[in-house]
């Protein structure tokens, strides 16, 4: 597995052609490794989850989050912190079939992006908007999702396995198969610098 290099920063704002999506196996395998694609990279932002679930058909998938509703007296966050949650959060949602894509040694044509109309997808571009005004960071976001991936595609891995041998892991078993980090620098994990 050849781990990709991350997006460089001029990238966030590149405006990109539209790929037509790739042909991809919907099975339980492929759904697996969707949903340890999100999970994987929900423990590299520091989302918390509960858990990465496919139901008994092995059709359809779903990672829960942990999110608690903000205190009312929380004080104003930063807009560059914002922002770096926003292509964290955006990078999370492609992650599900940005994993299915490495599964299938597919990927887009260079300089292209996909734009699927996934709930993924569809999450991705309204919280890209909301931050930005603008869903042109998609780009960079999708490329951040696939090199996070890659560098870490054993821990999507064996995520995978577990979730399509049972059909369900939990937050603190995904933690726990981490294997031997790829990249780890302290308060940058995924590697958002905007």
């Amino acid at each position: 597995m050849k781990v990709e290099p991350r997006p460089p920063a001029r990238w966030f704002r590149r405006v990109c052609p539209i790929a037509a999506p790739p042909a991809l196996l919907r099975d339980r395998r492929a759904l697996a490794y969707h949903e340890a694609g999100h999970a994987v990279l929900c423990c590299m932002a520091g989302v918390p989850i509960s858990e990465a679930s496919i139901n008994s058909e092995g059709n359809d998938g779903v990672v829960e989050l942990l999110i608690e509703e903000p205190a009312e007296d929380m004080p104003d966050i930063p807009a560059h912190m914002l922002e770096k949650a926003a292509v964290q959060l955006a990078a999370m949602y492609m992650g599900g079939v940005m994993s299915e894509m490495i599964l299938n040694e597919k990927d887009v044509e260079p300089g292209h992006y996909l734009l699927l109309g996934t709930r993924d997808w569809q999450n991705a571009k309204k919280l890209l908007f909301e931050v930005f005004g603008t869903t042109v960071p998609l780009f960079y976001c999708q490329r951040l999702a696939r090199a996070v991936l890659t560098e870490n595609w054993a821990w999507v891995q064996v995520v995978a396995a577990e979730i399509e041998t049972s059909g369900v892991i939990s937050g603190e078993v995904v933690k726990q198969l981490r294997v031997s980090p790829v990249f780890e620098q302290a308060g940058d994990v995924m590697g958002a610098d905007l």
